[in-house]
């Protein structure tokens, strides 16, 4: 039988091989960090105790009919670490751009929800695509079909059609994250603002952080380093690159072919 959600149709659920099953993150993944390392290990655990899982949700491209994980990345991940040849899915068919909308409101309402900030810098990717491709393009996307699906409010979902306005207004490249499009569009509203005055406002955002849970973190590397290493590789996911890079500059004299202590 056939049901239809979020203007899909769900046409069955079967089984398939895990090698039937394809990516792709960056239309379908609206989290920071594709996989959470903690949540996958606690599925995997799951399915060698044999409890099952729901079945993860698959679009049929209606081009190469490959099936394309929309909500369930964790699951299809925990299959992997289990073991598991065969994963049980729920094949819908419909346009791409209906698919794109039902893996935004499925990470934003699932058992491990989306962080307020990611369901913003996915709200604001969504608010950039465009028909043509190009940034000056019509809008994919309606105001009211993003307050819907993102949980962000109609309110922030304004500012960010009207930021967009104003920065391809300004010839400024659009970004990727909700907070730096804004600070992007306050620098630009703002010529004063220098390489200077972006430092400072870094330092300032760096001090909140700390006060945050800094000594914390400091206590915790006395006792077990191994476990701040693990728990900021779970927040940081993919960006950890971008943190073992600006970290390896702390080391200058190292000598060429020597490793950094990381």
């Amino acid at each position: 039988m056939t049901k239809e959600i979020q203007g899909l149709t769900r046409v069955r659920t079967q089984w398939v091989k895990l090698t039937e099953t394809h990516t792709r993150p960056d239309d379908f993944q609206h989290r920071a960090a594709v996989c959470n390392e903690y949540h996958a290990d606690e599925l995997a655990r799951a399915l060698k105790s044999k409890q099952e899982l729901p079945p993860v949700a698959v679009w049929r491209d209606p081009e190469t009919r490959k099936l394309i994980i929309i909500d369930g990345h964790h699951r299809l991940e925990a299959h992997t670490r289990a073991g598991r040849q065969k994963i049980r899915v729920a094949i819908h068919e419909g346009p791409e751009r209906d698919a794109v909308l039902y893996a935004l409101k499925a990470n934003s309402e699932t058992k491990l929800p989306m962080a307020a900030w990611e369901r913003s810098d996915a709200a604001w990717r969504l608010v950039c695509k465009t028909e043509s491709g190009e940034d000056d393009g019509l809008s994919v996307y309606s105001k009211a079909e993003l307050v819907k699906n993102s949980q962000v409010s109609n309110g922030t979902i304004g500012t960010m059609r009207s930021t967009r306005k104003k920065l391809l207004e300004a010839g400024q490249d659009l970004p990727r994250t909700w907070e730096a499009a804004q600070m992007l569009l306050r620098r630009e509203a703002a010529d004063k603002l220098t390489d200077e005055d972006f430092d400072e406002m870094t330092k300032a955002r760096a001090e909140k952080l700390y006060e945050k849970f800094g000594k914390e973190i400091g206590r915790e590397a006395d006792i077990n380093i191994d476990a701040v290493e693990m728990a900021l590789s779970w927040c940081l996911g993919s960006k950890r690159e971008h943190m073992v890079d600006a970290w390896r500059t702390d080391f200058p004299d190292l000598d060429e072919g020597e490793e950094a202590p990381f």
